[in-house]
C-alpha cells in the first residue's frame, strides 16, 4: 500500500518525515465520496471507487521510468477493468466522467506488445485477453 495525497502540503515532510506521492484525482475521494470504507488493522480507511483508482492509474503509467513499475500499473489497469465489480461499461462511463477519453486511449495505445507480454508471464494470463481487455479504453 502506498500512502497517497492529493495535495502537497508544505509542512507534509515535517509531520511524515517523507513526501508522499500526490495525485490531484484522489481529491474525488473526499470532496465527492467516491470510495469504499474498509477497516485495517483496526482503522478506518477509504478505497478510492474503482473509476477513481483507474483513472490514477491512466495518470501514472506514461510517466513511469521503472519498468516494472510500468509493467505493474499495466497490470492493474487490466485488474481494474477485468475484476471490479461493477461491468466494464459503467466502469469506463464512470471513468470518462473525471478523465479525459481521448487521453485514457493514447495511454492504452501507448502500451507495446513486449510490455503485454511481460504483464501476461507475470499474471499467468494469456497475452490476447489482456489486449481484449485493455482495448475496451482504447
Amino acid at each position: 500500500m502506498d500512502p497517497v495525497v492529493d495535495h502537497i502540503h508544505p509542512k507534509i515532510k515535517d509531520i511524515l518525515g517523507f513526501v508522499p506521492i500526490d495525485e490531484p484525482l484522489l481529491s474525488l475521494v473526499f470532496a465527492d465520496r467516491t470510495y469504499t470504507a474498509t477497516s485495517l488493522f483496526g482503522t478506518k480507511i477509504l478505497l478510492p471507487k474503482p473509476h477513481v483508482l483507474l483513472a490514477m492509474k491512466l495518470n501514472s503509467v506514461p510517466n513511469r521510468d521503472k519498468e516494472h513499475k510500468r509493467i505493474k500499473d499495466i497490470a492493474d489497469i487490466y485488474a481494474l477493468l477485468w475484476f471490479s465489480d461493477m461491468k466494464i461499461a459503467q466502469l469506463k462511463t464512470d471513468l470518462l466522467s473525471i478523465y479525459p477519453e481521448e487521453k485514457a486511449r493514447k495511454t492504452v495505445r501507448d502500451f507495446t506488445k513486449k510490455e503485454i507480454g511481460k504483464v501476461s508471464a507475470t499474471i499467468g494470463i494469456n497475452a490476447d485477453e489482456i489486449t481484449r481487455v485493455l482495448a475496451e479504453l482504447r
